[in-house]
């Protein structure tokens, strides 16, 4: 019983890996509408227009328009407006 323990575990391994259960960082989280986010260090999301993020000291950026990026401090929190609409090709990222 202990070895197919042992192979069952193994097997479940190799089926997560095939199904990309360990295939790597994928690529940058995309924010709908009504979403809110809080940034990590390193982290890059993309976002609507009509974006608002606020770092910890309260200082405040709205993202209008398209292929803008702002750079934020890890903690800094994402709010979609709940009325976004167009495509999230506005970037938010952190640093280390």
């Amino acid at each position: 019983m202990h070895i197919f323990k042992l192979i069952g575990g193994g097997m479940l391994t190799v089926l997560l890996a095939a199904c990309g259960g360990d295939s790597g960082p994928a690529g940058p989280l995309v924010l709908a509408a009504g979403a809110t986010h809080i940034m990590a260090a390193n982290e890059t999301v993309l976002v609507p227009s009509g974006t608002t993020v606020t770092s910890a000291n309260n200082n405040v950026v709205t993202l209008e328009g398209h292929m803008n990026t702002a750079t934020v401090p890890a903690g800094s929190r994402v709010v979609v407006a709940a009325d976004a609409s167009g495509a999230a090709d506005n970037k938010v990222i952190t640093g280390p």
